[in-house]
């Protein structure tokens, strides 16, 4: 049955020499998981791309901004993202990775909403948009993790390597599409 295959390939993370047959079935329910997976980074590379593009013309808008206000915007993006990477990979481990990362792109969404709520409003509180861009640095720290192990654990051993390779293509992809 499909959740005996299922089971099967979560335990193969472990014994990936006891691999079933795999079920076309499962097949599709494995390139759901990759397309899953695959768009979801690649959302989250496009907003990094639109960020990285858009400060262009919110300078123009708004030429009395200092110049550092878009480097510590960026600094407390990636910093945060960089630092608690070395920590958010257990809460992967640790609980479902399908709850955290629904957790974590509603979060992100929240984040979000803020940030086009203060545009709108008129807000530009230069530490309003550290502390919001670095929520999302945290939140988005979460996510690598938790799909390159979906994506190890949804495949055998014998594609895992071809699988996580196409799969990594999803930031460039981003990227492009960001812009």
């Amino acid at each position: 049955s499909l959740n005996q295959s299922v089971s099967q390939i979560s335990a193969s993370s472990q014994k990936p020499s006891t691999l079933p047959s795999q079920s076309p079935k499962l097949f599709w329910y494995q390139l759901g998981m990759f397309f899953l997976c695959y768009m979801a980074w690649v959302c989250v590379h496009m907003q990094r791309e639109f960020w990285a593009m858009s400060k262009k013309a919110i300078s123009q808008e708004d030429p009395d901004l200092p110049k550092t206000y878009f480097g510590a915007i960026d600094t407390s993006l990636f910093l945060t993202y960089a630092i608690a990477q070395f920590f958010t990979g257990a809460i992967g481990d640790t609980f479902t990775k399908r709850k955290v990362l629904a957790i974590s792109f509603t979060i992100q969404a929240g984040l979000f909403g803020i940030i086009a709520l203060a545009a709108f409003k008129g807000w530009d509180h230069q530490m309003l948009f550290v502390f919001l861009f670095g929520g999302i640095g945290l939140i988005q720290s979460v996510d690598f993790p938790c799909f390159i192990s979906t994506i190890g654990a949804w495949t055998n051993e014998r594609t895992r390597g071809t699988v996580t390779g196409v799969w990594a293509t999803c930031g460039n992809v981003g990227n492009i599409l960001g812009i």
